[in-house]
């Protein structure tokens, strides 16, 4: 491709198609299905919002978004959990112990745990996404 026709691509390329009728979208959803991924009929169904999947589409397009693994999923949830049961509990070095036994970790697990999502939490990394949801 040439750079003329990058330019006919470009982000935002895809609102020329916001008002697809429900014929229109169910043809898009099984080509698209067809010829890249059937994660998309889910994608689809999720949003249940046409101009919000094109969005979507629009803005990764070209990306490769990989899932983290089942595994991957409990053990950042595993994580969670720990961190804002030592908070209820204003810290204290019982419900480092208690959680310690119940995870199968020793304390400064437990300890490294909370403080990598301190970290995190101090960083921003997260404020900003609670920041966004706020606003919607």
């Amino acid at each position: 491709m040439n750079s003329e026709e990058d330019e006919e691509y470009l982000v935002g390329c895809l609102s020329a198609f916001r008002d697809l009728s429900k014929e229109q979208k169910q043809l898009f959803i099984k080509l698209l299905s067809d010829d890249c991924s059937s994660a998309f009929q889910i994608l689809f169904n999720i949003l249940d919002d046409d101009l919000l999947t094109l969005e979507i589409l629009d803005i990764f397009s070209g990306t490769k978004i990989n899932f983290p693994s089942r595994k991957k999923i409990h053990k950042l949830l595993e994580k969670i959990q720990i961190y804002t049961y030592i908070n209820s509990k204003n810290r204290t070095p019982e419900s480092y112990q208690l959680l310690a036994k119940q995870y199968k970790k020793r304390i400064s697990q437990i300890k490294a745990i909370v403080e990598r999502i301190d970290y995190l939490l101090n960083k921003g990394l997260y404020r900003d996404i609670e920041e966004q949801n706020e606003v919607k």
